[in-house]
């Protein structure tokens, strides 16, 4: 990111911002302005993960530094995870797109994500991550498999379908809890569900990252 200073106004030029964000495909209708109580950067920049707070408010993910490393701390109590901010704004004027759905950079994102990658990968499964090789190839990542109907509670037996938005991809999952390989049963057609079951599914093809695993419960009362 850089600072342009004309006539003593700062100026954001978001030169990154396109390479963090490789694709926007949708986001919170209206943007948000966030709560920035407690954020101490100047920037919140592109990819910097938003989060829904027990209120309905929305901020910045935490940041902590230590040894003078920063990145993001713990989700508060009653927290969930939104998205990520689109573009670079400051802190100081907060409203900001809100990406829920398209492809980041995971070589270039603000902050190390190690720690949260798991958990905000369940709460927004559309958020799909690309690694560059050292040669500059990108290796991309399938999509997270998605469910229909939705996990919940039914009161009669579920045909429950499994679909994944990249192309050509292969499915596999697990009923038992465990977590899916490529070597766990191949989904082929509509499942059963006619007890109590957690489904769990990744999805697969050749010269791309695994997906991530997408869980959902089904409690057949």
């Amino acid at each position: 990111m850089a600072i342009n200073h004309v006539d003593s106004k700062e100026q954001i030029l978001f030169g990154n911002d396109n390479i963090v964000v490789r694709k926007y495909i949708s986001g919170l209708l209206g943007g948000r302005t966030l709560d920035t109580t407690g954020y101490n950067e100047k920037y919140i920049k592109a990819g910097h993960v938003v989060i829904k707070n027990a209120d309905g408010s929305y901020s910045p993910m935490p940041l902590v530094t230590s040894g003078g490393v920063t990145s993001y701390g713990s989700l508060p109590s009653g927290a969930s995870y939104a998205g990520v901010v689109y573009k670079t704004t400051l802190a100081a004027k907060p409203e900001v797109s809100i990406i829920t759905w398209g492809i980041l950079n995971s070589e270039l994102l603000p902050y190390p994500m190690a720690s949260i990658l798991s958990a905000f990968k369940t709460a927004c499964p559309h958020i799909d991550f690309e690694k560059d090789e050292i040669d500059g190839d990108v290796i991309p990542t399938v999509a997270t498999p998605t469910f229909s109907p939705v996990a919940g509670t039914y009161d009669s037996t579920q045909s429950v379908t499994i679909s994944c938005a990249t192309e050509g991809a292969d499915i596999y999952y697990t009923l038992d809890g465990s977590t899916p390989t490529s070597s766990s049963t191949k989904y082929t057609t509509a499942i059963s569900i006619s007890a109590t079951k957690t489904v769990k599914a990744i999805a697969v093809k050749a010269n791309y990252l695994d997906s991530a695993v997408a869980t959902a419960a089904y409690t057949i009362s």
